[in-house]
């Protein structure tokens, strides 16, 4: 390994870490994240994955286990409830989507179980003579 393949793969690794850690931060629900953050992480996603393919393709090993490494790092750190405050304060894209005044929550797709009632029952035992 040379230096031209350590430099390429700190590179890469910072580069995954960062992705990793803004993956981590948007919301997981497809339903909570604005257009513009669902085009941002499939773009970004395909670029991860098509980059980690010719990292393998070019026999770049360290490379592309280092940006995968990087970007699990990153999306578990991002996971964690003080980071994930940060970054949402810091950061406007990574916040969830807010919901305007007048929309309307959409209808559960189940119907949800009644709740049986509790009732008291005697707890007086009748004996036969």
């Amino acid at each position: 390994m040379n230096s031209t393949d350590l430099i390429v793969a700190i590179i890469i690794g910072i580069v995954a870490f960062v992705i990793g850690l803004a993956f981590g931060a948007m919301p997981g629900r497809t339903a909570l994240m604005t257009d513009q953050q669902n085009r941002l992480q499939q773009w970004i996603g395909v670029g991860f994955i098509v980059v980690v393919f010719v990292l393998m393709y070019a026999h770049l090993d360290i490379s592309s286990w280092t940006a995968i490494l990087g970007a699990l790092v990153g999306f578990a750190i991002a996971k964690i409830p003080p980071v994930r405050g940060l970054l949402l304060a810091r950061f406007a894209i990574l916040r969830p989507k807010t919901k305007t005044p007048g929309e309307n929550r959409p209808a559960p797709t189940t119907p949800r179980k009644r709740q049986k009632s509790k009732k008291r029952r005697n707890t007086t035992k009748h004996h036969r003579k």
